[in-house]
């Protein structure tokens, strides 16, 4: 008999136990529960500056009426009729291809010319993509042309030209 109530109250301290951790566990509140966030008055929140039409200006966006959505104007024009990206589409070589859809990741694949690309650039004349007039890429690419003129045999020849391009 006495081993059947020393039995008893050990399973109803374990029952009791576990009830009252259940309480602590189930009842706590919630990490993003507005119970837990304390604030001062008038202090402002970070990220709680959307305007009128839902944008976050604390991370860049505004509101596009000819859109009718948020955005950040360095990622995409307001203006509905104008392309928005006007860029180098292609890789590699001295011929530049301007438009819409500049390249975003390029082989590492070092190909003659290379060098000369840094001072390509395209722009928008009259509404439409096209390469700007750069001398630095003119004189550059005029090098690279007479290297491979004087050297079309010699691959190192050619290569070593070339370095001395600007």
């Amino acid at each position: 008999m006495k081993k059947k109530s020393v039995f008893i109250i050990i399973i109803v301290l374990a029952a009791v136990i576990l009830l009252v951790t259940a309480f602590f566990l189930f009842n706590r509140p919630k990490p993003s529960s507005p119970d837990n966030i304390i604030q001062d008055e008038g202090a402002m929140v970070v990220g709680n500056d959307r305007d009128e039409h839902g944008c976050l200006g604390s991370a860049g966006y505004s509101w596009c009426e000819a859109k009718q959505k948020c955005l950040r104007s360095w990622e995409e024009k307001c203006d509905e009729n104008a392309s928005t990206d006007c860029g180098i589409e292609n890789c590699h070589s001295l011929e530049i291809t301007c438009g819409p859809k500049p390249a975003q990741i390029c082989t590492e694949i070092y190909q003659l010319g290379d060098r000369c690309r840094q001072h390509a650039q395209c722009s928008f004349e009259n509404g439409v993509c096209r390469q700007t007039e750069n001398p630095s890429f003119t004189a550059c690419k005029d090098c690279v042309n007479g290297c491979l003129e004087k050297y079309k045999d010699d691959q190192i020849k050619l290569f070593e030209c070339e370095s001395r391009c600007e």
